[in-house]
């Protein structure tokens, strides 16, 4: 039984043209499922791990570093991998400036416990390079009943007991200048207040310890001095951070030699008196003082 083919088909290139378009159209069908079903896997995968973008450390960062736009960058990470206090890109400004606690790895989320809070800091990351922080205790003079405060300038005197040709003598001199005052106790930083006359003043704060800045050299300096003898703190205006030359200074040049004759004979305790008779009468006269 013979099949007539439509026209169309009897024409040799037909059949290969037909061909061509069903295959085509065979493999545009069969592509589109691939993606279909690829997108499928994809959002199933996506639903069962819920990416979440968090914060996180560009690079390794050290405990203390401060967090700027350069030492973070934002990640997709699964949600089950994401603390309740891991860091969101909204929250990016609550962070900055801020400091580490400890150590961060690199891509490793943070975590507000991880932070600093904002009104702390980590005290050594507060050190200038190259000083070293210094504490020492003082007395109720050397902290100004309570006014001195982190930030002022001091100098600090040297005292200590000699004798020289055998005469016990205090000798006072000035061992560092301008020294910045890093801690008042446990306070590292100014508390203003208003006082009399709306004038910012600091408040008045019991301490006993004191904390300073100084060159490695010059903390050695503080301690030996410490050993050998006494330290008073002189507070300095904050303006005024140029030294200034001063002399030791002990008890034979404390008044010009006139003055301390005067200032001996007024300082010294009365001299016996010895009664003298003459014709019956007697006086008492002053024996001198010995040479």
């Amino acid at each position: 039984m013979m099949i007539d083919l439509p026209p169309l088909l009897r024409h040799p290139g037909a059949v290969l043209t037909a061909a061509i378009v069903l295959g085509a159209v065979s493999f545009w069908g069969a592509s589109r499922y691939l993606e279909e079903r690829a997108a499928s896997v994809e959002r199933n995968a996506l639903a069962a791990y819920d990416p979440q973008p968090v914060i996180v450390a560009r690079s390794d960062l050290a405990a203390g570093t401060r967090l700027g736009r350069d030492e973070l960058a934002i990640r997709r990470v699964p949600a089950r991998f994401v603390t309740k206090s891991a860091v969101a890109p909204a929250e990016l400004s609550r962070i900055e400036g801020r400091q580490l606690l400890y150590a961060v790895g690199a891509g490793e989320p943070l975590s507000m416990a991880l932070l600093a809070e904002d009104s702390t800091t980590l005290f050594s990351a507060s050190i200038p390079a190259g000083f070293r922080a210094l504490t020492f205790p003082v007395d109720e003079v050397s902290s100004f009943s309570g006014l001195l405060a982190p930030g002022d300038l001091i100098d600090l005197l040297y005292s200590a007991e000699a004798t020289p040709g055998g005469e016990r003598a205090t000798s006072v001199q000035p061992l560092l200048q301008a020294v910045r005052v890093r801690a008042t106790g446990r306070t590292t930083h100014r508390l203003p207040v208003r006082g009399a006359g709306d004038i910012a003043a600091a408040p008045d704060r019991e301490f006993v310890t004191i904390t300073l800045d100084l060159s490695p050299e010059d903390a050695q300096r503080v301690v030996l001095a410490q050993r050998l003898g006494e330290l008073t703190a002189v507070l300095r205006n904050p303006g005024d951070s140029l030294p200034h030359a001063t002399a030791p200074l002990d008890g034979r040049s404390l008044f010009p030699r006139a003055e301390l004759q005067s200032h001996r004979l007024a300082l010294r305790p009365p001299g016996r008196k010895v009664e003298i008779i003459l014709g019956g009468r007697g006086r008492f006269i002053e024996e001198p003082e010995a040479p």
